[in-house]
């Protein structure tokens, strides 16, 4: 039977590893360890499998619906939830629309006041007022759920990227750390690890209970499957010591753009950059750790992670952060 090592797979399937110990995570996909050898592999069957999974993102299928499609291999039961997909990409369909003709009808009228001020210039427009009035109306009548209402939500930023108010502008205080640092396959499992093993042997939470995590690439992979380097950074008391194989480091803080992701969701990193580009008050500050020119992802709540026995799970989010300043 042939194996492939996760780095393999990752530059077939065009995925990062990272997204692959995810989707593990999740039970959607299962590694194998070969006694001769410490990394994760994957044999055809879970190769077809990943493959069918990545169709089905594609089609927008939540990764929850994924396992009983792939287990149970019905076809009605697939046709059952791609109608009620359809149902929702319609009504997505028409609410875009009839904002875009608003919009649309609404510039038009307005170029032809540009003389005048918006009350004057929209009094003048009955029509338009009422055509915008019935919006509350049109979204009621879509009898939106909560999840269709998020799927909207997510057209939309997929379409006109991130709103100024879904980002933070936050400053960061320079914080001490420990580091720990990992190159090569699993990076970002490695360096949790020596983490872990910090964490407990220091007795962090008792001393620390505010404590916040960090990461970075270091170094960062150009390509899909690409070795790279990973590190954490766990702010820690002032007089901490740090021993081997940790270091004790400094984080710079400063000011950034903030962006909160579920776990698993990289790709908003280039949204989050296309804001700071389109940003005409905030422009990128490249600084410290240099991995990423200092961005960070903060692995949120930190505390339950430990504390809570939630390391079985991993951290469920991220804030996705950019090093910024003013124009």
């Amino acid at each position: 039977m042939d194996l492939v090592t996760i780095s393999s797979l990752s530059k077939m399937c065009g995925v990062s590893t990272r997204t692959l110990r995810y989707y593990e995570e999740l039970g959607l996909i299962r590694s194998r360890k070969q006694d001769d050898y410490a990394y994760r592999t994957y044999d055809q069957g879970e190769v077809k499998r990943l493959q069918q999974i990545l169709l089905l993102r594609k089609l927008n299928i939540r990764l929850k619906e994924i396992p009983a499609l792939l287990e149970n291999q019905d076809v009605e039961q697939a046709l059952t939830l791609f109608k009620e997909h359809l149902t929702e990409t319609n009504q997505t369909i028409t609410a875009l629309t009839t904002l875009q003709t608003i919009y649309e009808e609404l510039i038009h009228k307005l170029s032809l006041y540009v003389d005048q001020n918006l009350a004057a210039a929209l009094s003048n427009e009955s029509e338009i007022l009422e055509s915008i009035g019935k919006l509350p109306i049109l979204k009621e009548s879509l009898t939106f759920t909560k999840e269709r209402k998020k799927n909207l939500d997510k057209v939309e930023e997929q379409l006109n990227g991130l709103r100024d108010e879904e980002v933070r502008v936050l400053h960061l205080p320079a914080m001490v750390t420990a580091c720990s640092h990992y190159l090569g396959l699993d990076p970002e499992m490695h360096a949790m690890a020596k983490l872990d093993q910090f964490v407990k042997k220091e007795n962090l939470l008792d001393k620390k209970s505010d404590l916040r995590i960090f990461g970075c690439n270091n170094p960062c992979p150009k390509y899909p499957g690409d070795l790279y380097g990973y590190e954490y950074y766990i702010t820690i008391p002032e007089d901490q010591k740090v021993l081997e194989p940790l270091e004790k480091r400094q984080l710079p803080g400063g000011l950034y753009a903030v962006y909160c992701i579920p776990m698993g969701e990289f790709a908003r990193w280039s949204d989050l950059y296309d804001w700071v580009n389109k940003s005409t008050e905030y422009e990128l500050e490249q600084r410290e750790p240099w991995g990423m020119g200092g961005a960070l992802e903060e692995h949120l709540n930190p505390y339950g992670y430990y504390k809570e026995n939630e390391r079985k799970e991993g951290f469920k989010q991220l804030d996705l952060m950019i090093p910024i300043k003013k124009r």
